[in-house]
């Protein structure tokens, strides 16, 4: 029996990671509209950390709203460009150690060649700011995607990891050795997965690398999720982790045995 609850640990381990490892960073969201007060689906949000250069960019869902998680603190410039308006770029501002910052993006009709700069102090809006005082209103949170809405994603992820879980214990012959194996793979997939660290950090060749690891799919179809994008912009995060459920799930039924 304590071969068996040490197994089933290992299970909870790999499934659980790349969730908890991304709560000491930082996020910017916000909705984009033009002077109307329309919203603008399909806009390009970047963002750049000012020290070291690097560029995290997503796409505005139906709704106008963007995400950009996981980012490092540190200070950020906001740019949003989109066909039909001038590009607008917005900073630069700070972000902290587990913020959770929305900036709303109004943008003006024009070509994308004219750049509208504010360089001004930009209100940060943070969800949970109790040094402030600040109070979000019901509609702003209502806006910001959450974890909650995304327990099927969530769900793909667990089992697919449980099933990767129980094939390792079934090839190793005692929990204890299943136990080293499974965080001495476990540990660097987290770190080159972009759970912990922004993979744009890492060099390119490792970078590639990360793309044919397990959890790489899994954060980056979490992530994906939390944005609000939609499914079949993650039709490959899909299939795989479907492909290693799937295959998983019959051999460790096979080679898996309670003792």
């Amino acid at each position: 029996m304590k071969n068996v609850l040490a197994k089933l640990l290992v299970g909870v381990l790999l499934a659980a990671g790349p969730l908890a490892a991304q709560s000491g960073n930082a996020s910017v969201s916000g909705q984009v509209k033009d002077a109307t007060g329309a919203v603008i689906p399909g806009a390009k949000i970047s963002v750049k950390n000012t020290e070291t250069n690097v560029v995290r960019s997503t796409t505005t869902n139906a709704e106008g709203i963007y995400v950009l998680s996981n980012l490092i603190p540190g200070s950020y410039t906001l740019e949003a460009s989109f066909e039909g308006f001038k590009n607008l770029e917005q900073g630069p501002f700070t972000l902290r150690v587990g913020d959770r910052v929305a900036i709303d993006l109004a943008m003006q009709v024009g070509a994308q060649s004219e750049r509208i700069s504010v360089t001004a102090e930009i209100p940060l809006l943070r969800t949970d700011d109790t040094q402030t005082g600040l109070v979000i209103d019901n509609r702003r949170i209502q806006e910001l995607p959450q974890y909650n809405r995304n327990a099927l994603a969530f769900a793909l992820g667990c089992l697919s990891f449980y099933a990767l879980g129980f094939l390792l214990a079934g090839l190793l012959p005692t929990a204890r050795s299943t136990q080293i194996v499974a965080m001495a793979l476990f540990y660097p997939m987290l770190f080159l997965s972009g759970a912990g660290l922004p993979r744009e950090l890492l060099p390119e060749g490792i970078r590639r690398f990360s793309l044919v690891l397990p959890l790489t799919h899994v954060t980056t179809l979490l992530r994906g999720m939390w944005s609000g994008e939609p499914w079949s912009a993650h039709w490959l995060e899909v299939g795989v982790l479907l492909a290693i459920l799937l295959v998983g799930t019959l051999l460790s039924a096979r080679v898996f045995r309670w003792e």
